[in-house]
């Protein structure tokens, strides 16, 4: 009976109950599986963010196609007087394009927090212009400017004005010049017509570009 007791005792000491061998089981198991759902949390979450960014290109598309079909009916009358400044044609033609640029900027704004990158880093990403600036870079300053310039003091300036003033002087269009954002437009869109769909390449390659180092 004693002998029978210890041997008992041994098999217990040298092996581990069933809770045992299932605890040890499960403390060996569950980085794995913690790690698992914690990639597929990571991979939901990145198909999330680019269900957003798609959702919101696609509608910069649609406003951008009637930014376009708009700045071309503006085209046309131009074409059929003989004074067409006089008009206001150029002037409707600046506030749509303005329209278009700060559009642009929205949608720049939107894919920065999705991917939680700074506007300032995300900005000196894309395709270059020959000013040696980004075009991403050149679309914010068009859009800033569009938006503040009423608001400038005469007599004052500040950094963000000096920088959107330089900004403008790379690619040729001084803000004291008359409808510098269809000027910058223009510029952004050679070969072709001064047109957003040619803004619209500009921004797909930044954001791809942009999503690859998120």
């Amino acid at each position: 009976m004693g002998c029978h007791r210890e041997q008992v005792l041994n098999n217990k000491r040298l092996h581990p109950t069933i809770a045992s061998v299932t605890t040890l089981a499960y403390a060996r198991l569950a980085p794995a599986t913690l790690a698992g759902e914690a990639q597929r949390w990571t991979f939901a979450k990145l198909r999330m963010i680019n269900a957003l960014i798609q959702y919101d290109l696609e509608l910069l598309k649609e406003l951008v196609q009637l930014i376009d079909q708009q700045i071309g009916k503006i085209c046309q009358l131009c074409s059929e007087v003989d004074d067409p400044d006089s008009l206001g044609y150029f002037d409707r033609a600046e506030h749509v394009t303005g329209l278009g640029f700060v559009e642009c900027q929205t949608f720049m704004s939107s894919v920065c927090g999705n991917l939680g990158v700074s506007k300032r880093n995300a900005l000196a990403i894309g395709l270059s212009h020959s000013s040696g600036n980004t075009k991403a870079q050149i679309i914010n300053h068009a859009a800033n400017y569009w938006k503040h310039n009423n608001e400038w003091n005469p007599s004052k300036k500040d950094k963000r004005r000096e920088n959107i003033e330089k900004g403008f002087e790379s690619v040729g269009f001084s803000v004291d010049l008359d409808y510098p954002l269809s000027g910058v437009l223009t510029e952004l869109s050679l070969p072709g017509e001064a047109r957003f769909q040619s803004v619209l390449g500009v921004l797909d390659v930044w954001k791809d570009e942009l999503e690859k180092i998120a």
